[in-house]
């Protein structure tokens, strides 16, 4: 997957980011920045070659709601929020979650480690 993805070009890349992202998360231009980072992203939403929608998109039966707490917190990384109020949201928008800051920290050193450019902040 990760030699497909550099294969491909950066509009293709952007285009698969749109398809998996929130209508106000879509780039819609043309991308200035490096491939890299663009694939972090959309690693971190879910994205798969060829999906045609985000993972909030399929329905789930049981709760109606597809994203896990893992895609969500790998979501508000890419944001400048802090840990702390990452874990907050985590555990509100999840019953039952006990995400910590130092959780939040945990999946972000993951996503480092799978190239991943995720902004460093404090906390």
């Amino acid at each position: 997957m990760t030699d497909e993805l550099y294969s491909m070009t950066a509009a293709a890349l952007v285009e698969m980011h749109d398809r998996a992202c929130r209508p106000e998360d879509r780039i819609g231009r043309p991308w200035k920045r490096s491939k890299r980072e663009l694939i972090g992203m959309i690693r971190a939403l879910g994205a798969t070659h060829g999906d045609e929608r985000s993972p909030k998109a399929a329905e789930d039966t049981a709760t109606g709601d597809a994203e896990t707490v893992g895609a969500f917190v790998a979501r508000l990384l890419m944001t400048e929020a802090t840990y702390a109020e990452i874990a907050v949201a985590a555990r509100e928008r999840f019953d039952g979650a006990r995400t910590s800051p130092r959780s939040v920290a945990s999946v972000a050193s993951g996503l480092r480690r799978r190239g991943v450019l995720v902004p460093r902040r404090r906390g």
